[in-house]
């Protein structure tokens, strides 16, 4: 007797998706997702832009690793199995790449290019907004790219729009395009450029495949632009109701609720169907 299920695996973006605006997750929530994966036997996992440096705290002060069976990283670029702690990667923006980036923006004024390496923030200026990332992800040191060139590749390189963002600047960096690159806008203020082999949908598929699965038993939840290929690629992308009609439109259906309003958790309740195992004998 073998059991299967039409959804094997939930997947949910953190701020503005599972994240409230005060970055928490009700203790209601957690108990929800730990019941669902009891009763129904499925894998729960996160797909964030952020860091692990800045996800694994979250992820201890919230006790989401009472339910978190995977963590999809720096929009896919880091996979870290929860259980044997194994990261895998995928393709890293390369220091030449970099460079051409650094090049490209370096005399637009308006914001700051920034990336990530083993705990060390480069970035292009040292602001309010560059101390809180250096702080958030738990990085020790912050030097200048244009100064200093030791750094080596990196998921992602993001520019920080200086806000109030000017959307007419932003549109301006969309026509900005690199040979194996792809780039997406992932916070109102964030715009960032990874490796086009490199995106939440394939490290999600990059998990799901070491397990004998596919896209097809995945359920994801996203609100922002580095959401869309999961929202599309997946066999449920479940856009937010607090998300920009762009992304909802790419969904195949919202959620009633807000991320304000536990809406992922609403809208699980209301579809248990989903995960109700067909015996065959």
């Amino acid at each position: 007797m073998c059991e299967s299920s039409m959804i094997k695996y939930i997947f949910v973006d953190l701020d503005g998706t599972f994240l409230d605006s005060n970055k928490q997750v009700s203790k209601d929530c957690v108990q929800f997702i730990k019941d669902l994966k009891k009763q129904y036997d499925v894998h729960f996992g996160i797909a964030s832009g952020r860091a692990l440096t800045s996800l694994l705290p979250l992820v201890e002060k919230q006790e989401l690793d009472e339910i978190i069976d995977v963590i999809v990283a720096n929009n896919g670029a880091e996979i870290l199995d929860w259980e044997s702690k194994k990261i895998i990667n995928l393709p890293f923006v390369q220091k030449e790449e970099i460079q051409i980036i650094l090049n490209t923006f370096q005399n637009l004024k308006g914001l700051t290019i920034c990336f990530h390496n083993k705990n060390k923030l480069f970035a292009s200026r040292t602001t309010e907004r560059i101390l809180g990332i250096q702080r958030f992800n738990n990085e020790e040191y912050l030097s200048n790219p244009l100064k200093n060139n030791s750094y080596l590749s990196t998921p992602r390189v993001m520019l920080i729009l200086d806000k109030p963002v000017d959307e007419e600047y932003v549109k301006k960096i969309r026509t900005v395009s690199f040979e194996g690159l792809t780039s997406c806008r992932s916070e109102n203020d964030v715009y960032e450029f990874m490796n086009k082999e490199t995106s939440k949908a394939n490290g999600i598929k990059q998990y799901v495949t070491q397990r004998d699965s596919s896209l097809d038993e995945v359920m994801v939840f996203g609100d922002s632009d580095n959401d869309i290929e999961m929202l599309k690629e997946c066999k449920l992308g479940i856009a937010m109701k607090n998300a920009r009609p762009m992304i909802q439109n790419v969904s195949d259906d919202i959620t009633y609720k807000t991320n304000d309003e536990e809406g992922v958790m609403d809208y699980l309740l209301h579809h248990t169907d989903l995960f109700e195992r067909v015996i065959e004998g």
